[in-house]
């Protein structure tokens, strides 16, 4: 890509992705050593981060 502009906004979006994925895995790594393993703990991970859009977009449209 030429357009230098174009270029960083694609860069800082992969700079983002990569850091809300390196963030997720963190906590997953974190929560499975608290609680020994426990796949309830580690599921209430993603319920805890979805849950809130799902409640956001049923009422906000």
């Amino acid at each position: 890509m030429k357009n230098r502009y174009v270029r960083t906004i694609i860069l800082s979006r992969v700079l983002l992705q990569l850091g809300i994925w390196i963030r997720n895995f963190a906590v997953l790594l974190y929560v499975t050593e608290r609680t020994n393993n426990d796949p309830f703990a580690v599921s209430l991970i993603s319920v805890a981060e979805y849950a809130q859009r799902f409640v956001e977009r049923s009422f906000g449209g």
